[in-house]
């Protein structure tokens, strides 16, 4: 009787030992189950809100761009105006490089995604010889060479001390100006370039065209009206 009585004592306690080793074991993988699962639910949480967060600052930034090009366009229109009132309105010219220079230098702060404006004045070839003998210089390809026989040239002759090294060049020269300042005049409206590696630069940038017109053009004026009465 107590040979078997201890047998199915140390039976039973076997057993017991068994069982809350199963139990220690499922409560381990549980445990480590349910960690598993908060760390991916928390990981995946901050994960949606950063994404969110960084979809609201893209957001933020896209805007501020929007507005800070609507204030640079503006502004280049109204630069446009005043080339075209104090440069061909005024008879000698009110106008001239140092003035244009000092002007725009003063509110570049208008123009925040701009690195430098410069006015190009539209030249028949009727008019090169003369034109040339009056500035003092040669129409010049993007090359720096002296410009080929064309119908009509967009030399520079006003720049922001930023842009100074495109002086005299001639910007229909180059594809890219060439395109932009044909849509701009036929169709009174600012119009950009396509990304390229800007003259004198090993940066990627675009440049913005906007047409000055002679005073007296009617608002509802055609293409062909737009090109004739086109100043630079």
């Amino acid at each position: 009787m107590g040979w078997e009585t201890g047998s199915g004592t140390r039976g039973v306690r076997g057993k017991w030992w068994r069982n809350r080793t199963t139990v220690a074991v499922v409560w381990v993988v549980v445990s480590m189950a349910i960690c598993i699962g908060l760390h991916w639910y928390f990981r995946w949480d901050s994960m949606r809100k950063a994404k969110d967060n960084l979809v609201t600052m893209c957001d933020e930034r896209a805007r501020m761009l929007q507005e800070q090009f609507h204030v640079s366009v503006n502004h280049v229109h109204a630069l446009a105006i005043l080339v075209s009132t104090f440069h061909f309105q005024k008879q000698p010219t009110a106008m001239d490089q140092r003035t244009f220079a000092h002007y725009t230098d003063r509110t570049s702060f208008e123009r925040p995604l701009l690195n430098g404006v410069a006015y190009a004045q539209r030249v028949l070839h009727s008019e090169r010889e003369k034109f040339e003998n009056l500035q003092g210089w040669t129409i010049k390809t993007m090359k720096q060479e002296p410009s080929p026989i064309q119908d009509e040239y967009a030399p520079v002759i006003f720049s922001q001390e930023t842009v100074s090294y495109i002086e005299a060049i001639d910007m229909m020269s180059g594809v890219e100006d060439r395109e932009n300042i044909l849509k701009a005049r036929a169709t009174g409206k600012a119009v950009l370039t396509s990304p390229f590696r800007l003259l004198e630069s090993n940066h990627l940038g675009v440049v913005l065209t906007f047409p000055v017109y002679l005073l007296g053009l009617p608002a509802d004026a055609t293409v062909e009206e737009r090109v004739a009465a086109t100043a630079g």
